[in-house]
């Protein structure tokens, strides 16, 4: 490391619904190389997944490619 902090935030529109979905999500979600931190929060409207990531080795298409062979509904969410 060259003392560069790396770290990027991802934030998704999802339609992870209850508990078990979203347990299951930030499981899968904060076992792959480069996701330091993964929530959903199931409070929001818009069920918000939320990545800390190292942009080197994650990206936005990565991330909704897993999240929809998970079955899941996920886009970038708009500022």
């Amino acid at each position: 490391m060259t003392g560069i902090d790396c770290q990027n935030v991802l934030v998704f529109k999802t339609n992870v619904q209850n508990e078990f979905q979203r347990s299951y999500v930030q499981i899968i979600m904060n076992s792959i190389y480069g996701v330091h931190d993964a929530t959903v929060d199931l409070d929001d409207v818009d069920k918000v997944l939320r990545l800390e990531i190292d942009e080197e080795e994650v990206n936005e298409a990565y991330v909704i490619e897993k999240m929809h062979t998970l079955g899941f509904m996920c886009k970038p969410l708009d500022n």
